[in-house]
């Protein structure tokens, strides 16, 4: 009995590190990290002096939406999944709401 315990305690750590696995948002080769997994996303403030014209992401499925304001407050400016470039650019963001795929 202890040693089924044991392995269910451990599959419940390494389920819990799975979980906890961020994804990044790159962003003209500045990287913005996103802590918050598949908690529901996470908004992150940017420079605002910046056009962005092109979004990587390290996780597919990776959403984002720029905001004109920080605290994802304002005007939304563009937003995109995965890989993306923006012709126009988003003229100076000043933060990205980042959601991290179930998966991460």
């Amino acid at each position: 009995m202890k040693f089924q315990s044991i392995i269910l305690s451990l599959t419940v750590v390494a389920a819990s590190v799975i979980y906890a696995q961020a994804c990044t948002v790159f962003l003209n080769g500045t990287a913005y990290r996103s802590q918050t997994g598949n908690v529901g996303g996470g908004c992150f403030g940017l420079g605002g002096d910046n056009n962005i014209t092109d979004v990587t992401t390290s996780n597919p499925g990776t959403k984002y939406t720029f905001f004109s304001d920080y605290g994802c407050k304002g005007t939304k400016l563009g937003h995109g999944t995965d890989k993306k470039h923006f012709d126009p650019p988003v003229k100076m963001p000043k933060s990205i709401n980042i959601t991290c795929p179930d998966s991460t």
